[in-house]
């Protein structure tokens, strides 16, 4: 990724910066379900938001519009603690283990 994109992270005043100088930016977009962030290409100022976070492209011989890292957001958990569903019962514990450990040729048949 850091050979396409700088790695300073773009936004307001930086992005403004970035939008004068023509530079294109892909929009950082968290995806909280699974863990990791989204890169979503913008092209010249259409899909930019003020809001948002972006990467600028990596331009040989031209200076970074920014210095700043990215920081993913805090996790909703912290890892190892559970989760806060329902426990599952000993009969689905039971039935799980079963169908973990039966051949899937057996698992056909039924």
């Amino acid at each position: 990724m850091w050979e396409s994109w700088d790695y300073g992270l773009v936004e307001g005043d930086d992005l403004t910066v970035a939008i004068i100088l023509e530079r294109p930016l892909t929009r950082i977009i968290w995806l909280p379900s699974v863990g990791y962030p989204l890169l979503r290409s913008v092209f010249r100022d259409a899909g930019i938001k003020p809001d948002g976070q972006y990467l600028a492209m990596h331009e040989c011989g031209h200076a970074r519009i920014s210095l700043k890292p990215w920081k993913p957001p805090k996790r909703e958990r912290q890892p190892g603690k559970p989760w806060g569903g329902r426990q599952p019962t000993e009969k689905e514990i039971s039935e799980f283990k079963w169908i973990w450990t039966t051949p899937f040729s057996q698992l056909k048949k039924k």
